[in-house]
């Protein structure tokens, strides 16, 4: 009824996703992008979209266009460089599409500086402690638990606090540590706020955090999880893959 609103787009966006119509859901928001995105509110974060129907769809240099082309910190600013640009680059890290190269010091630049440090809200530390995670700072991390333990806000305390500690035993390689304790964190995300499309990266860290423990099992049973309710060509190759790490060490 009126092409132009983004709230009804952002919508219809989470539909396709949701659904696992990637192709389609590519299609059509590329071509709002080229038509309306440049009047758009928030235009990186339907730029986003576009990238995770590419990253469904396992697209690996696709996405990698995309985030030159749209997401790269220089095309974006203030907190979206954070939930749209970091967020990004730290799935494409953890679901094995995006391995080298990221660009991660040129995000946390141009990151709010308050972000990393006091995020104003549970939903800005969850964006926050990934992109510092994407960053390999342990140090930082440690540092944003701690002050989300000591907050008056329980979502700081009980779900982005342990979230940070997984996220630092997945950047010091303490597999069975990160996933033991973002197992906890998975279920109790809902509080943070934003979408389940959003928060869905805290899962697929668990899937890599599992993997990476040799946990294959336990992995694969949370990618069925998700291939029964979305197609994905990208979670179809990680389930093929642990299979196949499960396969060896059975033999």
């Amino acid at each position: 009824v009126e092409p132009a609103s983004g709230h009804a787009v952002h919508a219809r966006a989470h539909v396709f996703y949701e659904t696992g119509d990637h192709t389609a859901g590519l299609a059509w928001l590329d071509e709002w992008i080229r038509t309306r995105g440049p009047e758009a509110n928030h235009r990186s974060h339907f730029s986003w979209h576009a990238a995770l129907h590419e990253l469904m769809r396992d697209d690996v240099e696709a996405v990698r266009r995309r985030y030159a082309r749209e997401l790269a910190p220089s095309l974006v600013s203030g907190s979206r460089v954070v939930v749209d640009s970091g967020s990004l680059l730290w799935r494409g890290r953890v679901t094995g599409a995006w391995t080298d190269d990221l660009p991660v010091a040129e995000v946390r630049a141009q990151a709010p500086a308050e972000w990393l440090t006091a995020p104003p809200t549970p939903f800005a530390a969850m964006h926050s402690a990934v992109l510092l995670a994407a960053d390999a700072d342990a140090a930082a991390l440690t540092e944003l638990a701690a002050n989300a333990e000591r907050s008056d806000d329980r979502v700081f305390r009980d779900v982005v606090a342990p979230l940070c500690t997984g996220l630092v035993h997945v950047v010091e390689e303490r597999w069975n540590a990160a996933a033991a304790t973002l197992t906890g964190v998975v279920g109790t995300m809902a509080p943070l706020g934003g979408s389940r499309a959003q928060r869905e990266v805290v899962e697929d860290t668990l899937v890599h955090a599992l993997a990476m423990a040799g946990r294959t099992t336990e992995a694969a049973e949370l990618l069925d999880q998700r291939l029964s309710r979305r197609s994905s060509a990208l979670d179809a190759r990680r389930r093929a893959a642990v299979s196949a790490t499960s396969e060896s060490v059975g033999s």
